[in-house]
This record gives C-alpha cells, structure tokens and sequence, in this order.
C-alpha cells in the first residue's frame, strides 16, 4: 500500500511555526522572521497566560489549524473548543484572535514574496520525495508493521525560519515541515526527517493508543522510529545508521529528552530489530525505558 500525500504551502503555519518556536526559545536562524515576530509572539504567550490557557495544547491545535483555508477566528475557536471546550472558546476566542492575526501580518511584512517562495519550493521537494521517499516508507513498513502508514497524509511546506524542523500532528493527519533548499546536515537529508514525521501519523489508532497515554505515546513513536527510521535510510542508501547518526538524529531533530537518549534508543533498537515483538508492545517497553 502506497502513501497518497496531498501537498501544500500556507504562510500562516509558517507565521505560527516561527512564533511557537519563539515562544519556548528554540532557534529561529532567519533574523528577518525573528525580528519582526518576537514582540507579537510574546505578546500572545502573555496572553495565553492571562487566559490560564495551556500553551503547549493551544499549539496543538493552532499550529496544524493554520494549514486550513478558514479565517482565523474560525481556526482559534475550532482549536479551542476541541482542546478546552465551549466554555473556554466563548471567551478566549477574540483575544486570541486579536493576537495571532498581527503575527501573520507581521511574516508578510517582513519576507512580501513568502508565499510566492514557499510555492516555488514545493515542486523540488514533491520530486526528491516521489524518487526516494516511497523507498523509505517501505523500509520503515518493513521493520514495523505494514499498516503503521496512514493511506493519505498532507504535508503543509512553511518558511525554513529554523532552517530545518518539522513536526507531525496524528490527529489531524498533518505534517508541517520547513522547505529548506538544501539540507542542513547532508548526512541526515530533509527527506529523512519527512518520512520519520509520516510514520508517526497513524501512532493515535486504538491498537497503539489504548496501551499508553497521549502523550507518552507520542513520544515513544517519535523516538522509537528515529532509529528504525535510519535502518530504513541506510537500505534506500540515503543516510547511515550507525550510533552516531542516531546521535546526529537526535540533535538535528530536537527530540529533547534525557543526555543518553541515544543510548537508549540504541539498547532498544537492538533488542526490537533481533527478537521483532508487537510493534505496540515495543513502544510500551521503550516507554518503560524512559521513564526508569
């Protein structure tokens, strides 16, 4: 079964995604997306906070929400009803609203030409992944389960504000990644993280989700297939899949987490690849793993 993958660009994921990584301090290396988008995203975090609203669920919500061709009231209310309820939507909505518009505003103001960019992007990286990537989703199928892959996914291209990052959103079957011309760390290609974020999309089925919480889940897929991911690269002869292209992978993809996590995903690779348990019940140990 191949993956149907809907492209597509959106100027206000990459006004959000700018603004979330601003928030929680991580790099922003465009200068020009820094500037003109601190004030307004602090001034939505302080916001967020007089609102006694949880930031990291609001993103959640917000930044797959902004790939959608629906207003911006429209996009916070869905993403808070969803995330908070009514109640909560009823009276935060126009707040939010009045914060989030002035930072796409203000990515428009400083890059006029992004949208105009972002779609002369897509068509390379559309061509780089119709050649390699179904290669890589194989070998990722291969090494798990046949149905670990969703049918259809879309990947939203943004702003390269990181000059490299991506994120996957199961619930809403997205993957947001920065349309970065030439890959950062030509060990580790863009296309490699593109397919580790799309194996991550069907992680919220019940036979996955039923077994941990949400959110631990969540992140013992994203680091479980991070060495499984490189296993299935070094096949398609796109990156190694050594430990230090597991540390490599570790860095590059901001996957945070305790100082040996490449340790420990390295122990736990070993023990999955040469005894193939229940791809469910390996996530459960990894998780385990992590929290001794």
């Amino acid at each position: 079964m191949s993956l149907s993958i809907d492209w597509q660009t959106s100027v206000a994921a990459s006004a959000l995604h700018a603004a979330e990584r601003l928030t929680r301090q991580a790099p922003v290396v465009d200068a020009r997306v820094a500037d003109a988008l601190v004030e307004q995203a602090a001034a939505l975090a302080g916001e967020l906070a007089n609102l006694g609203i949880d930031a990291a669920a609001w993103w959640a919500q917000q930044l797959p929400l902004a790939a959608t061709p629906v207003s911006v009231r429209e996009r916070v209310e869905i993403g808070l009803r969803k995330a908070f309820g009514s109640a909560v939507a009823g009276r935060a909505a126009g707040p939010l609203s009045g914060r989030v518009l002035p930072i796409e505003q203000a990515l428009v103001r400083a890059i006029p030409a992004v949208s105009s960019e972002l779609e002369l992007r897509l068509p390379p990286w559309r061509q780089q992944w119709e050649a390699r990537g179904p290669g890589l989703l194989y070998g990722i199928r291969r090494l798990t389960e046949t149905d670990l892959l969703p049918e259809t996914a879309r990947v939203a291209l943004v702003h390269p504000a990181a000059g490299g990052a991506g994120r996957a959103f199961a619930p809403y079957n997205l993957v947001l990644c920065e349309a970065t011309l030439t890959d950062p760390e030509p060990r580790l290609p863009e296309l490699v993280r593109l397919g580790w974020l799309l194996a991550q999309l069907n992680l919220d089925l019940p036979r996955y989700g039923d077994r941990l919480p949400r959110e631990r889940l969540a992140r013992a897929a994203a680091w479980g297939l991070v060495p499984i991911t490189l296993a299935a690269a070094e096949d398609a002869e796109l990156a190694r899949a050594d430990r230090a292209a597991l540390e490599l992978a570790v860095a590059q993809w901001e996957l945070g987490g305790p100082g040996n996590l490449s340790g420990i995903l390295d122990t736990w690779y070993g023990v999955y690849r040469d005894s193939r348990p229940d791809f469910g019940a390996s996530l459960v140990a990894l998780d385990a793993m992590l929290e001794e």
